[in-house]
Parts: C-alpha cells; sequence; structure tokens
C-alpha cells in the first residue's frame, strides 16, 4: 500500500495527470481532503467501498460502511465521502487511482451492472477485494433474472473470488448485514483476507 504522506500523494497525482498536476489542483486537493486523508492514515485498516449510489442501493453501502466500521480504528469510505462536490476533484479516475492506491481492502457491493463500479473493480488487485453479491436465485426462472442483472465478465469474477473464499451471496436484508458482518470479523480484526 502506498503512503498517505504529501510527497507519496502528490508523486501519484502527477503520474496521472497527462501534463502533471497544476500546483493550484495539488493545494486545492490537499486542502479538501485532509480530513479525510488523516482519518485513513491512522487507520488500523481502511475499507474502500464499492456500488451504486442510485437508491436502494446507496444505502446498503452506508449500511455496509456502518458494519465495517466496527471494532474501533476500522476506517471505511465511499469515493462520494471525498469532495462530495466535486469542487476539487474534478478528474474522477484520479480520485480513485490515488484513494484505491492507499487501501487495504476493497469491498464492492453489486446488485446487478448497473453503475461505474463493474469498471472500477477491474483496477483492483484481487488479492484485496471481496464481493457482497445480491443472489437473484430464488427469485429466477431457469436462471433468467441472475443473467439480466451480471454479464459473463461478471460472472467468470464472481466464480474466481468464490473459489478464493472472497465472494459473500445475499438476498435478504438480514443475510446482507450477516454476510457484512461476517467480512467485518474476518478482515477487519486482521485476520487473513
Amino acid at each position: 500500500m502506498t503512503s498517505f504522506d504529501d510527497t507519496a500523494l502528490i508523486d501519484d497525482m502527477d503520474s496521472l495527470y497527462p501534463d502533471g498536476t497544476p500546483p493550484e489542483v495539488i493545494t486545492a486537493v490537499l486542502r479538501s481532503s485532509l480530513d479525510e486523508l488523516d482519518r485513513l492514515r491512522t487507520a488500523r485498516n481502511n475499507f474502500f467501498v464499492l456500488g451504486s449510489y442510485d437508491e436502494p442501493e446507496k444505502q446498503r453501502l452506508d449500511a455496509l460502511c456502518r458494519v465495517l466500521s466496527v471494532p474501533e480504528g476500522d476506517e471505511p469510505f465511499t469515493l462520494e465521502e471525498i469532495d462530495p462536490g466535486v469542487d476539487v476533484w474534478e478528474n474522477f479516475y484520479v480520485k480513485f487511482r490515488v484513494f484505491l492506491l492507499r487501501t487495504d481492502h476493497v469491498v464492492a457491493v453489486f446488485e446487478s451492472n448497473d453503475g461505474g463500479h463493474e469498471l472500477e473493480i477491474g483496477e483492483v488487485d484481487l488479492d484485496r477485494v471481496h464481493v457482497l453479491k445480491r443472489d437473484y436465485e430464488s427469485v429466477s426462472v431457469d436462471h433468467d433474472l441472475e443473467y439480466a442483472k451480471y454479464d459473463a465478465m461478471l460472472g467468470t469474477l464472481f466464480d474466481l473470488l468464490d473459489r478464493r473464499d472472497r465472494l459473500h451471496e445475499w438476498e435478504t436484508k438480514r443475510e446482507f448485514y450477516a454476510a457484512a458482518a461476517e467480512l467485518s470479523a474476518t478482515v477487519g480484526n486482521g485476520h487473513p483476507p
């Protein structure tokens, strides 16, 4: 994992901007993100939570963050929390990459292919990834709903993560919370992922 110090942050931003980072952008980013950077810098474990920001999916991302914040010292975050008005981090890809480089664990909630999180998960080293996948098997007729929700590329990823014990499936709200709590207990307490 890359350091949270200002020099490393600036170096990473420079490498991601095509013509280097303008000095005024560096200053604005450091000022606007200071609280988030400090919170993540001092965390025992940090969790980058990916998923759809549409409702009601966003409610589940927020719930997952609440579960992952226990025990004290673990810090989950969504990219939306960092400069939510997109006032400073106008280049979304740079913001995503800078924080991805500084993340211990990536947890993605998948309920469908909709949203950019399908592309984001492709950027992550699979050794840091856990997925909470909504399962539609019980309401599908001959897998039709499951196939409509997830394309073949995600299906392949889910199979790979399942073989590595990194896929957590859920259908109900209770199963979602149980999967989130199990993940928090396993990864959040410093046990091997």
